[in-house]
């Protein structure tokens, strides 16, 4: 199985059908999910732990 985690990705999927007026909160929060799973693996991996 692929993972995808590209935030160009996660946002070409999540914003199909989707009203214009709420793409710009959507690209807001997929840019900051994406920031802030680099740092919990990061964390993650420095600790042995598993996401």
């Amino acid at each position: 199985m692929i993972e995808v985690t590209l935030p160009e990705v996660i946002w070409r999927r999540a914003s199909v059908g989707l009203p214009e007026r709420l793409r710009p909160a959507l690209k807001r929060w997929v840019s900051l999910g994406s920031f802030s799973a680099d740092e919990e693996a990061r964390l993650s991996r420095g600790t042995g732990g598993r996401i």
